[in-house]
């Protein structure tokens, strides 16, 4: 099996909020306007809104990339020419025998990303998913979850796990049977929790953003519509499970 390493982008901004039985797209500052109504100067809390979504969970779509073969080491949505110039940076890592740094470019939200490679293997890109975050806190519209931040040159160290509550949700969907709790689980982040305890970031299934608090949730593209719809989370996990065979490690890159 070659190297696996996922790319996220988080950009053009689509978020949306879920009201039980879809999701809202929240297209554009109008809209933002009528939801959330306007930033009060002196209290910062946002006045007004409809009262429809004070109670609803926000979320954000996104979309990623999952590329196979050589060691990921950077991304980025830069002209070539200025990545050229970040390989010098990475000529010092520990390559493969006789791999040599180079620049292979792959399209991801209709823009190209160009990704620094260790040249060991051919750059095959596997598949291109849709993810769902959580966006927007449920008490405050103004603020907002924690999150994984962008990291372009600094790979996401994944690796499999089982953890208990990604495996409450796979009981209750009915998934996963024999592989209860299966997920990744992002190493080597400093994403704290508003108690100052580190974050525990996944990447998992989930059917709408009440299953997310700062986990991550792909899905095979174009199933933006229903919210109880599991088959297309489990499907592109298994995409990932897949590429990653018996190493069980991957990364992760963001790009925003």
């Amino acid at each position: 099996m070659g190297n696996v390493t996922l790319v996220m982008t988080r950009q053009p901004l689509t978020e949306f909020l879920w009201l039980s039985d879809h999701y809202e797209v929240i297209d554009d500052e109008a809209e933002r306007t009528h939801y959330f109504g306007v930033k009060n100067a002196t209290t910062g809390k946002r006045v007004g809104g409809d009262k429809a979504a004070r109670g609803a969970k926000s979320g954000q779509w996104g979309l990623m990339a999952v590329v196979e073969g050589p060691v990921v080491t950077a991304a980025s949505r830069m002209t070539l020419a200025g990545v050229l110039d970040l390989l010098k940076s990475f000529a010092q890592r520990p390559a493969a025998v006789n791999a040599k740094p180079q620049v292979e470019m792959i399209s991801l939200a209709g823009r190209n990303v160009s990704l620094v490679t260790d040249g060991s293997a051919p750059l095959k890109k596997l598949a291109e998913f849709d993810t769902m975050e959580r966006y927007r806190t449920d008490s405050s519209k103004n603020s907002w979850y924690v999150r994984l931040p962008p990291r372009p040159f600094k790979p996401y160290p994944l690796d499999i796990s089982q953890v208990d509550l990604v495996a409450g949700f796979h009981q209750k969907m009915k998934v996963r049977k024999g592989q209860a709790g299966k997920c990744l689980r992002v190493r080597d982040h400093d994403v704290k929790q508003s108690n100052g305890a580190m974050a525990g970031i996944l990447l998992h299934e989930a059917t709408n953003p009440s299953w997310l608090t700062g986990c991550i949730s792909p899905r095979t593209k174009n199933n933006r519509q229903l919210s109880s719809d599991v088959k297309p989370c489990v499907e592109a996990l298994d995409v990932v499970y897949r590429a990653m065979g018996t190493a069980r490690r991957a990364h992760l890159i963001i790009v925003d």
